[in-house]
């Protein structure tokens, strides 16, 4: 099947709903006009001049202007989205990439929080201006253009477990000791650094995943080429979702000055897997393909347990989260809504009924002989012909009349079929507000009660006895999430409705606990609609545990931006 990102519910569709256009991504094809902003607003020729001298006061007042700084933040960002070998064609000079990371270093030193960050910040830049510093500087440059990752991880060696590394990290230690860590120049600083120390399970990242590396692999993950399969989806997202990625994600998302928070969900997204799925192009294969489709065959298709397992869950929580900071408007409410009601609905089981596959029986397969679109019964289909049948012998049945025994006959095995599912489906439907389905209802709410022989009971949507315990990690300390302000409740319920792909009904958070000073666990409850259901819930978040694949975007964005950690000792 082929497939476009660019589905109606995607993450950047949903982006340039709530913000308008899409400024909230990078892009590199605006690259040039940004720059000649910047030479305007920062009255230069050359973006090489902002950093032509050592760091030795506090900044012009030309390089620390509001548009001067307005105009590099604009440039850095579209900036992200270019190669090294693009932004050289795009700036008109060689080595761009360094020649703006050194201006926007010199321009991050605007306004100081304190003489002491002052000066320890020019501490530090000289450092990297002698010719140890500069020696040191060579190899990152080195292995910045080398791809065979045994090389660039013995390089990386030399320098994070060098005299290199070490002087580094003192001077960021000094720096967060002085309560420092809200100036740009030191987020700017210490992401630089850690992006290239940062190690996983052993391995050292910048070896094995880089930005520009990767770059042209992640666009067409985002945008994929017209025609685009999803097993071709899948290999590109088999090349870069990593442990390693994943921390590249949590780096950035910590100490990254520019307003990326966009992108950095859009990257989250592309990676989240559902077994050994990956569940972004399935989900926007299904919405594609069953846009206009009825309810039923629409919740088949997003409940298929092998093709799907839960992706569609797990994404559609992802456009509810995307959705709620613009929760202002009636149809935004509504469309949330919406999404709830299907991620916690739209894939009930009939208890203890198995298909010929062995696998859980849906709902929207027991109904579909009722909420079909055709009135003609496929072939083979004796759900659908009995269903026929039933409606034939019950035709004469109205209010205040008889129900003959041929009606009886034929209603009661079809009233046990549908079992629960009956009352769970309309109740769904009813939260959907879909009165056009409601009414293919009436007729057998009408021979039920003449016949009376009511339908069963609503399947249980979640069931509360049987929850099941388990710990997310999150960067942060515990003191920080136990101060339980609203803003940081919020944060975490964020995080753990992503990370589970439930709604807040479906898991709640029952405790903080310490495990470093600086990483804590959430302890969580997982709902389904049975206890063995909560238990696959749980299988799949512990293999993303395994795997390094929980990033607590907004709890641990909210916590850098208001905190620090310094030598171990939580802010």
């Amino acid at each position: 099947m082929m497939v476009n990102y660019l589905h109606p519910r995607s993450v950047v569709t949903l982006l340039v709903s709530i913000h308008g256009v899409l400024s909230t991504i990078p892009d590199c094809s605006i690259v040039s006009s940004s720059y000649s902003t910047v030479l305007t607003a920062c009255d230069i020729s050359d973006i090489r001049e902002l950093h032509s001298s050592v760091f030795m006061d506090l900044g012009s007042p030309r390089l620390c202007s509001s548009g001067c700084v307005q105009a590099m933040n604009t440039l850095n960002f579209h900036a992200y989205d270019c190669s090294s070998a693009e932004l050289n064609v795009e700036l008109g000079f060689s080595d761009t990439k360094s020649a703006l990371l050194n201006a926007t270093i010199v321009q991050d030193t605007c306004n100081p929080p304190s003489a002491t960050c002052f000066r320890k910040m020019r501490d530090l830049l000289r450092f990297e201006a002698s010719a140890t510093g500069n020696r040191c500087l060579q190899l990152l440059q080195t292995v910045s253009t080398e791809l065979r990752e045994n090389v660039a991880s013995a390089i990386l060696d030399g320098f994070c477990n060098s005299h290199c590394g070490a002087n580094v990290s003192l001077y960021l230690e000094l720096l967060m000791d002085a309560k420092c860590t809200d100036w740009r120049a030191v987020r700017t600083t210490k992401l630089r650094y850690d992006l290239t120390c940062h190690a996983v399970q052993g391995t050292r990242c910048a070896a094995v995943f880089t930005l520009d590396r990767f770059r042209d692999t992640l666009r067409a993950a985002i945008n994929p080429p017209s025609g685009s399969s999803v097993s071709q989806i899948e290999r590109n997202l088999s090349l870069f979702c990593s442990p390693c990625f994943h921390d590249h994600l949590r780096l950035l998302n910590q100490y990254d000055v520019a307003d990326k928070q966009d992108l950095l969900i859009t990257w989250e997204r592309l990676c989240v897997k559902d077994s050994s799925l990956f569940c972004n192009p399935r989900y926007n294969d299904v919405v594609a393909t069953t846009g206009d489709a009825g309810v039923n065959v629409r919740a088949r298709a997003h409940c298929n347990v092998s093709a799907m397992r839960r992706c569609s869950a797990r994404s559609q929580i992802r456009d509810v989260l995307a959705l709620e900071p613009s929760a202002d408007s009636t149809a935004t409410q509504t469309e949330i809504a919406s999404l709830q009601t299907e991620i916690e609905t739209q894939c009930l089981e009939q208890p203890g009924v198995l298909t010929s596959r062995g696998e859980p029986q849906l709902c929207a397969d027991v109904m579909e002989p009722l909420l079909r679109l055709s009135t003609a019964c496929a072939a083979d289909d004796t759900n659908c012909e009995r269903f026929t049948e039933m409606e034939t012998a019950c035709a004469t049945v109205g209010e205040n009349s008889t129900c003959p025994w041929g009606c009886q006959r034929r209603y009661g095995p079809e009233r046990d079929r549908f079992g629960c599912c009956y009352r769970a489906v309309h109740g769904q439907l009813q939260s959907l507000q879909r009165t056009d389905l409601l009414e293919n209802f009436s007729r057998t709410l009408t021979i039920a009660a003449e016949c009376n022989r009511p339908a069963d009971a609503a399947c249980t949507i979640l069931d509360y006895t049987g929850g099941v315990g388990a710990s997310l990690p999150v960067q942060v300390p515990v003191e920080f999430l136990k101060k339980n302000t609203t803003t940081i409740f919020e944060a975490v319920s964020r995080d753990v409705r992503r990370a589970v792909g439930q709604t807040s009904a479906g898991v709640y958070v029952t405790d903080y606990r310490f495990v470093t000073l600086t990483t804590s666990t959430v302890g969580v409850v997982l709902l389904g609609q049975s206890r063995d259901s909560a238990l696959r819930i749980k299988e799949q978040l512990d293999r993303d545990v395994d795997n390094g694949a929980i990033v607590f975007l907004d709890t641990e964005r909210l916590f850098h931006s208001t905190c620090h950690t310094s030598r171990g000792r939580p802010c």
